[in-house]
């Protein structure tokens, strides 16, 4: 019923990685939601793009094939707490670059097929890095359950899942919210602007709360990151001590099965 569920719920938030993780997933999805709001702005009036240049975003995919492929390799010389950060870390600070360098008058005119390059490579960048800080934090995810096996004896990967999958829709719909509230409060940005009129002002001003001040946000789930504490080798003492548990109770109940007299 509801009590047990609220009950699981709080074993669960007890769990001080888990409890990293879910904040730091919370305010990610916020920032996320709000960047995804402004998204559509920057890239028509910020960058100019049309309808024809955003085809060749399609390309992007090809940063996720790559993740893929390298992943193992990443993982077996940094532990996931470290590939985590770095990757954090990296996309915080590509996303104030590529900005700055528009700002500093250090790109391509709007319009050049060299910042559609520019842009498009930019992307498949960014996508490799975000999908290796995805699986990287999903597989965190399943070591925080192997951890609260061990501290309670459940693995509760329903509620796990629950908070997480609740997490990520309520907030990253907040951050869509403030997105707006962004864009009408704070930026003033007109309803339906022309991108051949609109006021150049309000752009630049576009550019920096959308690629600057946005992105700052990030450096909260980055600190909040840092207090992750299963490194590698926690992991494989917690993997231990699951494996002689369950070797200890199965050899319990092998030895009742002996004891149980066969039945007639």
């Amino acid at each position: 019923g509801p009590t047990r569920t609220l009950r699981e719920l709080g074993a669960v938030l007890e769990n001080p990685d888990f409890l990293v993780l879910f904040i730091g997933l919370l305010i990610f999805a916020g920032v996320g939601g709000t960047s995804g709001a402004l998204a559509l702005y920057l890239q028509t009036y910020f960058w100019g793009l049309t309808s024809e240049d955003l085809k060749w975003f399609g390309f992007l995919a090809l940063g996720a094939v790559a993740a893929f492929l390298v992943l193992g390799r990443i993982e077996r010389r940094l532990d996931k707490k470290t590939i985590m950060l770095v990757s954090f870390g990296l996309l915080l600070v590509d996303g104030f670059t590529l900005i700055g360098l528009r700002l500093l008058g250090l790109l391509p005119a709007n319009g050049d097929p060299a910042l559609l390059v520019i842009l498009v490579g930019n992307g498949v960048w960014t996508t490799f890095i975000g999908t290796i800080l995805g699986i990287t934090v999903v597989s965190m995810l399943a070591d925080t359950l192997d951890s609260q096996e061990l501290r309670t004896g459940l693995r509760q990967e329903g509620i796990f899942a629950a908070a997480l999958a609740f997490s990520g829709k309520a907030t990253h719909g907040v951050g869509a919210v403030i997105g707006g509230l962004l864009l009408q409060k704070v930026i003033g940005w007109p309803t339906h602007a022309d991108p051949r009129t609109v006021d150049p002002a309000l752009v630049t001003r576009l550019g920096v709360v959308a690629g600057v001040v946005v992105p700052l946000f990030f450096l909260a789930p980055l600190a909040i990151g840092t207090r992750y504490r299963i490194t590698r080798d926690a992991f494989r003492t917690i993997r231990a001590e699951l494996d002689r548990r369950r070797e200890a109770q199965a050899a319990v109940m092998e030895a009742r099965m002996s004891a149980t007299p066969p039945i007639a």
